[in-house]
């Protein structure tokens, strides 16, 4: 090393021999299997969805450990932004993020080609999945996942009262009509009806009377025939899906097709979000015909909690299959606890003879005993007639604002709507060279203009045994968008 001195600064130049300095190589790690997150039942039976910042460490061979939590949230706001989700701190998706942290594999970091241990952080995010399958997972669970009437065009009200003079023919007595049912010419009508250019909603409501009108000739299966026309049309409304599945699995039921009849109700579940007791126990039974005991139970017993936590009574055709399959699959105690509830909601002699039986420690022969299940027609359901389209704020035109509000309301037995109220809502300054859909943007601008359209829609309300009845939890998303002129 040589040292200078110039202009009285001190000066030091470092000189190696025959080496020249460089800098470490380094590779960071590389991600080669990623984290596979398995959703926790407790968050999918609550409709949640959530993120979780963790901290772990890579080893020299590719392997994470020592993960730890920084944080965590969750949230049900359907289109919540993660962003808004910080003052939420929820420890439900803490051990699903932690078990998913071990499923992923690395290439380690390499110093100077050596292999090191390295240190890092991500945050895992849980996005309340909607597809088939999780959303049955999570109604059997006990989820009630939302419904949301879907923005699908009403009936125009002509076409809608040919179609209701069609329906009066068929059941007059159902309409508070004093005439002889007529379903031939109901079914000439709506025929006719179908030769006209309908939109999928009018075409749906004509082959969901003629589906009536079949079942009042006996012709059951041009009744199934035209619930599947129903079915296979979109965008309908979700009543109307609803109101043809169900008509469709009781039929199938009847023609002991039962497979079909599994694979309506999975979807009426999936549909409606959450557990319908009727439908779990007809699905019961399709699958104790089936031969599958095991999944025929978690049915029926899926039916009775549901039917338990909403305040209904259990109904003597669900214990009766409980009390067979806990026989057949040679559970006597739990058959000997089933035929004790029997006894006491449907007393019998027969019931009585085998409740003696098993207390005494005999068998009971259950071969000759029926699955008896009659399903019930629950009438007809609510229609819409008018929707009127809202008043768009001026507010929100002058801001070049879109965006939509989802409104609850009552149909009432005369057809009106009552005590509306705003379940979500989201608005936001359009980008017209880039549109974008509304969603992680909550605002109340639309509010007032939404329930004042509400309050005007029109319905025919449902009728249970001749009867219009009140139908609580309607809901509609009305939609505010800006057209090009």
């Amino acid at each position: 090393m040589k040292l200078l001195v110039i202009a009285g600064l001190l000066t030091a130049v470092f000189v190696f021999q025959g080496v020249r300095a460089s800098e470490e190589s380094v590779q960071p790690a590389n991600m080669i299997n990623g984290p596979q997150l398995i959703y926790p039942d407790e968050a999918l039976m609550k409709g949640l969805s959530g993120w979780v910042v963790v901290r772990y460490d890579v080893t020299e061979q590719g392997d994470v450990e020592n993960g730890e939590i920084l944080s965590n949230c969750a949230w049900t706001q359907i289109g919540e932004s993660n962003g808004r989700c910080k003052d939420k701190p929820n420890p439900i998706f803490d051990q699903a993020a932690l078990t998913a942290l071990t499923t992923m594999k690395y290439q380690p970091k390499r110093i100077d080609g050596a292999a090191a241990r390295s240190a890092k952080k991500t945050r895992l995010t849980f996005r309340l999945p909607n597809d088939r399958q999780s959303r049955l997972r999570a109604v059997y669970l006990g989820a009630q996942l939302p419904t949301i009437e879907r923005n699908v065009p009403a009936v125009k009200q002509q076409m809608f009262r040919s179609i209701l003079k069609a329906r009066e023919l068929v059941d007059p007595a159902l309409y508070q009509l004093s005439r002889k049912p007529n379903p031939q010419k109901a079914i000439e009508q709506l025929k006719k009806l179908q030769a006209r250019e309908l939109s999928a909603t009018a075409l749906a409501e004509t082959w969901d009377a003629l589906a009536h009108a079949y079942l009042k000739t006996n012709d059951r299966a041009a009744a199934k025939h035209a619930y599947r026309e129903v079915l296979k049309l979109q965008p309908i409304t979700v009543r109307r899906e609803l109101s043809a599945l169900k008509g469709l699995y009781q039929m199938e039921f009847a023609d002991k097709e039962y497979q079909p009849v599994v694979d309506s109700i999975d979807r009426f579940l999936v549909v409606n979000g959450r557990l319908d007791p009727d439908a779990a126990f007809v699905k019961a039974a399709a699958l104790y015909g089936m031969g599958s005991t095991s999944e025929s139970l978690v049915n029926v017993l899926a039916a009775e909690r549901v039917a338990e936590i909403s305040g209904r009574s259990k109904r003597d055709d669900w214990l009766h299959l409980r009390f067979i399959i806990y026989s057949r699959m040679g559970d006597i105690t739990s058959a000997l606890v089933t035929m004790k509830e029997l006894t006491q909601l449907a007393p019998s002699d027969e019931y009585a003879a085998m409740l003696s039986s098993l207390t005494n420690g005999g068998t009971v022969d259950i071969a000759d005993l029926p699955v008896d299940i009659t399903p019930e027609w629950s009438g007809s359901d609510y229609l819409p007639i008018t929707k009127i389209q809202p008043i768009y704020p001026r507010r929100a035109l002058s801001k070049g604002m879109v965006g939509w509000v989802i409104v609850e309301f009552t149909v009432t037995a005369q057809g009106m709507v009552k005590d509306p109220f705003v379940v979500e809502n989201c608005a936001m300054v359009v980008n017209l060279r880039n549109p974008v859909a509304c969603n992680d943007h909550p605002g109340s601008v639309f509010n007032n203009a939404a329930l004042t359209a509400a309050l005007k829609f029109k319905y025919f309300p449902k009728v249970i045994d001749g009867v219009p009845i009140d139908t609580a939890g309607v809901q509609n998303k009305i939609t505010f968008e800006l057209l090009d002129e």
